[in-house]
């Protein structure tokens, strides 16, 4: 069966880990976590342990992983050559720090079982907040597990002071870890991996260690360190006119991103080659296509798919959009 496909929103999967805050219906009202506290809004996912339904339209229910059965090049465009929608993407809010952790290569899932997971952190905060991302020169494993017995995993890390507004790339191999007082924009590859190598000792409410994954993480943390500088992205401007600028921030084989700024009305041309996911971070949002408006606050996250020849966008408002690399996946 194929759908008629418009621009979509979905229904927030709000986890709530035993690190996360209350910050996300504070920032963001509109989001409605169920305790009150919430580790991660998943805003689109194509994941069995936290699918996205169709919050709008005539299509109100469906999953996402219907319309991709459905209309996947319709919906996500010719750059990807996936059965399941290639990015999932997140709000994470971070009230104590995360785990020391690393994620997979498509060279070390092979070998450890894994999915591959390359990130990009975009920093929704108002201050300024701390992240692990990174070996220090020249640590190597047997440095990295004398410091995991001493309990000094951090003095082996790169610690970074990051700014509101300001994104970071973490590719697959890096170890890293969000501090506590962080609340970001996650963009990253479908996949879930996650291998542990230290947890700082903490227990959940049962009183219970998380497990950790240390001969897989071995396998995965990508020891040439130098290789994977993880350092703050410098926005390059690509269009700057009256009514909206854009700014390229990242791209990888994986996805692009970039940050629009609307100040009035302009129109965006797509090829049917990606789709355009925008993150509204900030002001207010109103979108026309061929049949169809809809009204968008901030900390709502759009799926605009790759069959909608041009999208409009009114309004004063500041905004992430993601869209897919040739080829993508």
């Amino acid at each position: 069966m194929s759908f008629h496909l418009y621009p979509f929103t979905f229904t927030p999967v709000y986890k709530n880990y035993l690190w996360g805050g209350k910050c996300l219906s504070q920032v963001y009202p509109d989001k409605k976590p169920p305790q009150g506290r919430c580790a991660e809004s998943w805003e689109i996912s194509d994941r069995e342990e936290g699918m996205s339904l169709v919050a709008n339209g005539v299509l109100e229910g469906i999953s996402l992983r219907e319309l991709m059965q459905s209309n996947s090049v319709e919906l996500v465009g010719t750059f990807c050559r996936s059965h399941d929608f290639p990015l999932l993407i997140k709000i994470i809010d971070a009230e104590k720090p995360l785990s020391v952790q690393v994620h997979p290569s498509e060279a070390s899932a092979l070998k450890t079982g894994g999915e591959p997971k390359n990130e990009m952190w975009y920093f929704l905060g108002k201050t300024s907040t701390t992240i692990f991302c990174g070996l220090r020169d020249g640590v190597q494993q047997l440095d990295f597990l004398n410091a995991l017995k001493n309990k000094t995993i951090d003095q082996q890390l790169k610690l970074h002071t990051v700014c509101p507004d300001e994104t970071i790339y973490v590719p697959a191999g890096c170890v890293h870890a969000i501090n506590a007082g962080n609340f970001l924009l996650e963009v990253q590859q479908n996949a879930n991996t996650t291998y542990r190598v230290y947890d700082w000792d903490r227990t959940d409410a049962e009183g219970n260690f998380r497990e950790l994954h240390l001969k897989k993480a071995l396998q995965t943390i990508r020891w040439d360190s130098e290789q994977l500088e993880c350092s703050i992205i410098i926005p390059s401007t690509v269009s700057k006119y009256s009514a909206y600028s854009i700014e390229h921030l990242l791209t990888t084989p994986y996805f692009i991103i970039e940050r629009l700024f609307l100040c009035g009305t302009q129109s965006f041309i797509l090829t049917g080659e990606t789709c355009h996911v925008l993150f509204v971070v900030d002001g207010k949002i109103h979108l026309q296509w061929s049949d169809g408006e809809a009204y968008y606050n901030a900390g709502m996250t759009f799926l605009i798919p790759a069959n909608q020849k041009q999208y409009i966008l009114t309004g004063t408002a500041k905004l992430i959009r993601s869209s897919l690399s040739s080829p993508s996946c």
